[in-house]
């Protein structure tokens, strides 16, 4: 190798022959693991005397698991995507996903037989004929869905059969290990005292517990790191009314997890319990007598976010709707952090975007840079922060075609190389203590794009920018927002296949419902102080796709009462007040949106005149923190148009 030549070109074609390595390597293995890996999973279903195992993506605690950490259905199928539902059968793999994941379960999965729906146990008759014998899992189905099942069951002549014992997960994790990771309090304006009193009215009721992940760690304001992605914790809440005067708060918590581990400013009303003090998923007996079991309590559950194999006869089944209605409604504390996290993210990725626009043509048409080199460069870029914990979901760096993938994700195995065209990028951080989401999308090299590129994105930007610009009243449902941002693309006969927003959390999940900006979000008002996504789209298989993702905080709008509305009663002014109440929403991302692809011609006034305000107020927030160069370059982004 010459001495002379230049470490930072040479490193990056490293990079790219190790990847094709790897790319030929992964090829061979999916091959052997179709071959060899399926009929050892089979065996299952002998041993179980069934005919087809139903498989969720999802863990007892009620998330989403990550790829290739506990989760089954990536095992089995090699599905990367978030939402699925698998069904093994003798005769091969059937894999549930909807529109979202079409294509990309069709090209991760060539041995599987994917099905596009919204709900698979509607569709599951035409795999499973009548006499089926259906195995599913008392512990990542919910009491209410293994209701469903045993309904659909009988009209469809199944036998359903619990996998009480989880031999399916035997089979694959050889071994358990259990988490660890340290538990540790965020500061909240809201202490799990009050958090309680809020949504634990019934006064008839003594016990709940509470099986949610995201449900128990906004109760408790406590996080930790056992899963990817959420700064969340495997565990169990059993809270008490407490009937004494003398001790403690209104409420008292026991929390089930596993242990040992280091817990760092657990309330005083809350104590820790190893999972082994109860016989929680059914691989080890309770080291309590029977009669003092906490269970054997007269329980109140959410039957939706509890595992059917906990629930006791004697239970009190309650939606306890409100513990989600209170979380989407975010308080000072937590809009104060996620306003922070939002800047600290921004100069990350504007950062990204400035360092995408220097690939030059000769780098591009080397393939000297990938979608997994973007996908570690914009990680670089974001932890330079002390703050940032990690990414909030796998990163969809997403180059020419594989755009049209809504939720394509690249890896060191499988990545494209960048090229000139269109790019689109879907990332997020985890900050202390604030969630960001945020879609760009951007055309590389010094190519101008087509008219054509250039109207497909300018009518996915007009969108975003309308919803993002509306003023609506108090009582707008998520379906009537959505609606507003397609108006634009439905003008010119195209449309998208998800939802064009969800509800995010504070230093949590990403997706937290509500709210849902859908159109079956038929129910569920926008409320002040909520936060969720603005990300309509565009996508044509073999073609590409078009994303442009805002997280927005609901804001009130003021307007003057008229005068009238002091002569009527309080109970009638009120209910005038909340009709003539209005809302809109305020940007909290902040990231320069690609001007090459505008046709500026096609926007309107009031369309120039929002992204002129948005562009100063990214500059103003992001200006001071960035390097010179960078600086500089954001300024010619986000001049007026």
């Amino acid at each position: 190798m010459c001495t002379s030549c230049d470490e930072n070109r040479i490193q990056p074609c490293i990079q790219r022959i190790e990847s094709v390595i790897l790319k030929t390597a992964f090829t061979f293995l999916c091959d052997s693991m179709s071959s060899g890996f399926f009929p050892q999973y089979q065996h299952v279903l002998h041993e179980l005397g069934g005919d087809a195992y139903g498989i969720p993506r999802r863990t007892a605690f009620f998330l989403n698991p990550s790829p290739r950490k506990d989760d089954i259905l990536y095992h089995l199928t090699g599905f990367t995507g978030s939402s699925a539902y698998g069904l093994m059968k003798r005769d091969g793999l059937f894999l549930y996903v909807d529109s979202r994941y079409t294509l990309q379960a069709k090209e991760e999965c060539p041995e599987c037989t994917v099905i596009t729906c919204d709900n698979p146990l509607q569709e599951l008759h035409n795999q499973c004929p009548t006499g089926t014998r259906l195995i599913v899992s008392p512990w990542t189905h919910s009491h209410f869905e293994l209701s469903r099942y045993a309904e659909t069951a009988r009209m469809q002549g199944w036998t359903l059969i619990d996998d009480q014992h989880q031999a399916l997960d035997s089979v694959i994790k050889k071994e358990t290990i259990p988490s660890n990771s340290p538990i540790y309090a965020i500061p909240n304006t809201l202490s799990f005292q009050e958090k309680c009193r809020s949504v634990l009215t019934n006064q008839n009721q003594k016990y709940w517990l509470i099986c949610s992940a995201a449900d128990i760690a906004w109760l408790t304001n406590l996080r930790s790191s056992d899963h990817d992605y959420v700064p969340f914790f495997d565990g169990y809440l059993l809270i008490t009314r407490n009937e004494s005067s003398h001790q403690g708060g209104d409420f008292l918590g026991k929390l089930y997890t596993s242990m040992p581990r280091s817990i760092e400013g657990l309330d005083p009303n809350i104590q820790v319990h190893d999972f082994k003090s109860l016989n929680l998923l059914g691989h080890e007996q309770s080291t309590a007598p029977a009669a003092e079991n906490p269970l054997d309590q007269d329980i109140t559950y959410d039957p939706k976010k509890t595992p059917k194999g906990l629930v006791r006869r004697h239970w009190i089944a309650d939606a306890l709707e409100q513990i989600a209605k209170n979380r989407s409604i975010k308080n000072p504390w937590e809009l104060s952090h996620i306003t922070q996290a939002h800047i600290l993210d921004g100069v990350a990725l504007t950062q990204f975007l400035h360092w995408l626009s220097q690939i030059d043509d000769a780098r591009l048409d080397q393939g000297l840079e990938t979608e997994w080199s973007a996908c570690k460069m914009l990680e670089t870029f974001r932890q330079k922060h002390a703050s940032y914990k990690g990414h909030s979901f796998p990163t969809i760096s997403a180059m020419g075609t594989n755009s049209a993938m809504m939720h394509y994700t690249p890896s060191c195995l499988q990545s494209d190389p960048l090229t000139s065209g269109i790019y689109l990028v879907d990332s997020g951080g985890q900050y202390f203590y604030g969630t960001t989401d945020v879609t760009r999308t951007v055309w590389l090299g010094t190519d101008h794009p087509s008219k054509i590129w250039q109207q497909k994105y300018t009518a996915v930007l007009q969108g975003h920018i309308h919803l993002s610009s509306m003023i609506f009243p108090y009582g707008t449902t998520g379906c009537q927002l959505d609606t507003i941002a397609r108006s634009f693309l439905w003008q010119k006969g195209w449309d998208y296949a998800h939802s064009t927003g969800h509800g995010v959390s504070c230093f949590g999940p990403v997706h937290e419902m509500p709210p849902i900006i859908s159109a079956r979000a038929t129910h569920g008002n926008i409320q002040e102080n909520m936060i969720f996504s603005v990300e309509p789209g565009y996508y044509r298989a073999g073609l590409g796709g078009i994303r442009l993702e805002n997280l927005v905080r609901v804001m009130d709008h003021k307007k003057p009462v008229a005068k009238t509305q002091d002569a009527v009663p309080d109970a009638v002014q009120h209910t005038v007040q909340e009709e003539n109440r209005l809302l809109y929403l305020k940007p909290l991302t902040l990231a320069p949106f690609d001007r090459r692809l505008m046709d500026v011609d096609a926007l309107s006034y009031d369309h120039k005149l929002w992204l002129n305000q948005y562009h100063k107020q990214v500059y103003d927030a992001l200006g001071s923190q960035l390097p010179e160069e960078t600086r500089a370059w954001l300024y010619a982004q986000t001049r007026p148009l």
